[in-house]
């Protein structure tokens, strides 16, 4: 005799329910990256200043990024941004949620955004570009590909014009967006702004030998999209910075 098949507890939307799960334990935790900086015009990895100032990265998005301070800011004991918003289109920016105080309602209403309200001439929000990378090796196979270590660089503000040419070359020339090629990044001295951030295509990306490397670097950067947009953490939260007497740098 047949034994009688035991019913089965598992919920039809069993698929659903898991997908519902995983977002709740990943809203619990905060997206870590790793940072690549150009401080001073010296590259570094990790804190680490790298071999000939030049860093070898696949840029996998981009997105610009406001930030306005009250008071001056001091990159020995770093602060976040007073208010900040970040966009894929700049004429459509305002205030992110998690500013307390924002300036104004939306970015190209807002007074600190024009010549003058800054130091000098300039403003006294500053816009740059915020970059996410992963290193050039790990775009060998699925594996590395997908588990490669994100950073983010944040471009001087003075070096985002170079950012656009590059934008425009890698379009123009290789027909490429900026995940479709090796981008090496690199830092120079400059008359006018102490120093200039660089970039420059080493090679496309050849996806017709591994074709299935396609889907998954649009996957890693569907993945990484939450490490890209992550807000400052509120002054209040944060740890109070180091007071070192009184003096204080305006950031580059």
């Amino acid at each position: 005799m047949a034994k009688k098949k035991a019913k089965s507890n598992l919920p039809i939307n069993w698929q659903e329910d898991m997908a519902q799960h995983a977002q709740a334990s990943a809203d619990m935790v905060k997206p870590e990256a790793s940072i690549i900086s150009l401080r001073g015009g010296v590259v570094s990895y990790g804190g680490t200043p790298v071999p000939n100032n030049q860093l070898d990265v696949v840029v996998i998005g981009f997105i610009h990024e406001h930030s306005f301070y009250t008071e001056k800011y001091d990159a020995d004991n770093p602060s976040s941004p007073d208010c900040f918003a970040f966009g894929t289109n700049e004429d459509d920016m305002v205030p992110h949620d998690k500013v307390e105080n924002p300036q104004c309602d939306d970015c190209a209403s807002c007074p600190n955004l024009e010549w003058g309200s800054g130091n000098g001439r300039g403003k006294a929000c500053q816009q740059r570009y915020r970059l996410m990378c992963i290193p050039a090796d790990s775009v060998n196979n699925e594996q590395s590909l997908l588990s490669a270590e994100v950073a983010i660089v944040k471009l001087p503000v003075t070096s985002g014009k170079f950012w656009n040419q590059y934008i425009q070359q890698l379009s123009g020339m290789y027909k490429r967006p900026e995940w479709g090629v090796i981008t090496q990044i690199s830092a120079e001295p400059d008359a006018k702004t102490q120093f200039k951030a660089n970039f420059t295509c080493l090679a496309a990306i050849d996806f017709t030998e591994q074709p299935e490397l396609y889907g998954v670097i649009q996957q890693k950067i569907e993945l990484s999209q939450p490490i890209l947009n992550r807000p400052y953490e509120s002054n209040t939260d944060a740890p109070k910075p180091k007071k070192k007497g009184n003096k204080s740098k305006a950031k580059a």
